[in-house]
């Protein structure tokens, strides 16, 4: 499998990039994992076929405009996948 994530390397976006290493075992290591400083909350993977899995747009603007953090993860942590994330 190989991982192309487009979320740059600041945090908090960055975030999602520990998740993928542990998750899929592609790492930076290895060099299966490519970052692209894109400020997108997506990340595609491809092996015997590509899936792309992006983080929903009204949730990013939620996240990084969001003045009580403890109060957002809360709400988030909460939410389903689906409304969390697009799925292509």
């Amino acid at each position: 499998m190989r991982a192309v994530v487009k979320t740059g390397t600041k945090p908090p976006s960055s975030c999602i990039l520990d998740g993928i290493q542990f998750s899929t075992r592609c790492t930076l290591g290895k060099g299966n994992i490519a970052v692209l400083d894109e400020g997108k909350a997506e990340a595609v993977f491809s092996a015997d076929r590509e899936l792309t899995i992006r983080l929903r747009g009204d949730i990013k603007r939620m996240i990084d405009s969001e003045n009580a953090k403890d109060l957002l993860w809360q709400r988030i942590s909460e939410m389903t996948d689906e409304e969390l994330f697009e799925v292509e």
